[in-house]
């Protein structure tokens, strides 16, 4: 089904930014209902991000992303008469991202204070066979986010990209980074607050931004530049903390 321009600015309530995905991945709804899309951004700072482009860190170093991706699951909306949680969706991956809209699920009608989501896998997909699911599963191994063996399960986030680890001012960056976090105790729950009521048959986007300069927090790229959460685990934590202050409005306060 085709929505015209004008509904689909009336179906607009709310509009957050997170680290969108370098492909669309939409799910169309069905013809009645109220569905929820969350709109992923990924930005440096106050600038969208582009693969490859040498932007500068807090420590005035540069660097250069080649890769963003994560999981997020267990997607819930904020009842506001009673705090309690409605549950939506299973489990999206936000895949190289730029900017993506990814559908979510069926919602129901209601006044909200907010969602919440987390970044990786409850403990019971995280350890679960890759190889059981197939390949057009978010959860199979096809999308290479997945450490190898279940004791140690799946890659909740993974960025790589280039540092600049000399001493001289503008220089070029010269050493690969990786960060990967995983493991049940590295997930981390996001929670943005923004009030909203869904009625009629509407069709709500919610839109979030991550900004890199946020994960790169205290981490210098000179000396820090590798963590696959298994090797270098407190750097790994300092990225797992820094996840959680990433996330942020796109039109609202920090």
């Amino acid at each position: 089904m085709i929505f015209s321009i004008r509904r689909w600015l009336n179906f607009v309530l709310i509009a957050v930014t997170l680290f969108g995905c370098s492909e669309d991945t939409v799910i169309p709804p069905g013809d009645s209902g109220f569905h929820l899309y969350l709109e992923l951004s990924a930005t440096v700072d106050d600038e969208p991000l582009e693969y490859g482009k040498t932007y500068r860190d807090l420590f005035n170093r540069s660097f250069s992303v080649s890769q963003l991706s994560f999981y997020i699951s267990n997607i819930r909306l904020i009842r506001q008469q009673d705090s309690s949680e409605v549950s939506v969706g299973t489990v999206l991956l936000a895949k190289n991202l730029t900017r993506s809209r990814m559908y979510v699920d069926a919602t129901p009608a209601g006044n909200y204070s907010g969602l919440k989501f987390d970044i990786g896998l409850n403990p019971s997909l995280n350890h679960a066979d890759p190889s059981q699911y197939a390949d057009t599963s978010l959860l199979s191994s096809y999308h290479n986010m997945h450490y190898g063996n279940t004791a140690k399960g799946y890659i909740f986030f993974k960025t790589t990209g280039m540092a600049d680890t000399s001493y001289l001012p503008d220089a070029i960056p010269d050493v690969a980074f990786e960060f990967t976090a995983g493991s049940d105790n590295l997930l981390r729950t996001i929670h943005i607050n923004r009030s909203f009521e869904i009625t009629g048959s509407s069709h709500v986007i919610i839109s979030v931004e991550f900004d890199f300069i946020r994960l790169l927090k205290g981490i210098d790229l000179r000396t820090d530049h590798y963590t696959t959460t298994f090797e270098n685990p407190l750097l790994a934590l300092v990225v797992a903390n820094n996840i959680k202050q990433a996330f942020r409005l796109a039109d609202g306060p920090d």
